[in-house]
């Protein structure tokens, strides 16, 4: 079929083209059978074959691995390729598929007594209120040297709990309340007690004690 025909005294022989075998040279030679596709499927064709790789793979032969790391998404760590993935291998304080979590959320305890809280990869830092310096913002400024821009941050025992254990271990146990005649009392045992101040007296979250009005 795919050659040249001699014929003898009944008989006959096909000398077959370059890629075709069989008595009559209708069979393709298939390549395939030596297993040239490492990381994958063969289809043969005349002469030659087709390697269709597994996902991860890559090369005439599917002996090329694709490197994922090309591509990788990993935001704070190493990425280590894997065949057709990656692994992101976090830095230290990060975790998370693509190392884009904050391991710990140290500021939900609110350890931040006048200012803001922010989670850092080795713990916390706090951005202090005006008037409030210290690791934590709990040391006031003397009033010779800054004004308070504004109020003091707020609490309750509901919304805006700060009995935190890191709180009570550091020995921050009151807090101003958003009514003035009253303030917030961190026990022991981390229960908030909302207390009121006598008649006609003030909290003072200077020096946490009830003054006259």
């Amino acid at each position: 079929m795919y050659g040249n025909c001699t014929s003898s005294l009944n008989r006959y022989t096909c000398h077959c083209n370059d890629g075709y075998t069989g008595t009559n040279c209708d069979d393709i030679i298939d390549l395939c059978m030596s297993n040239p596709c490492v990381n994958g499927g063969c289809r043969p064709f005349v002469n030659s074959y087709k390697c269709l790789c597994t996902p991860g793979w890559t090369g005439r032969s599917c002996e090329t691995n694709i490197d994922e790391c090309l591509f990788n998404r990993c935001v704070h760590g190493r990425c280590e390729d894997r065949i057709d993935a990656y692994l992101c291998v976090c830095d230290k304080g990060w975790s998370g598929a693509y190392c884009d979590c904050v391991e710990e959320d140290l500021c939900a305890l609110q350890p931040c007594r006048f200012g803001d809280c922010e989670n850092t990869p080795d713990g916390f830092t706090c951005r202090c209120e005006d008037g409030y310096v210290g690791e934590l913002c709990d040391t006031a400024v003397s009033t010779t040297m800054t004004t308070r821009a504004g109020p003091p941050r707020t609490y309750d025992c509901d919304q805006k709990n700060p009995c935190s254990a890191v709180n009570v271990a550091a020995g921050r146990l009151y807090f101003p309340h958003s009514d003035p005649t009253k303030y917030v009392h961190c026990m022991d045992t981390l229960e908030c007690i909302v207390t009121s101040c006598p008649v006609n007296h003030v909290w003072d979250y200077d020096d946490e004690i009830c003054v006259p009005a």
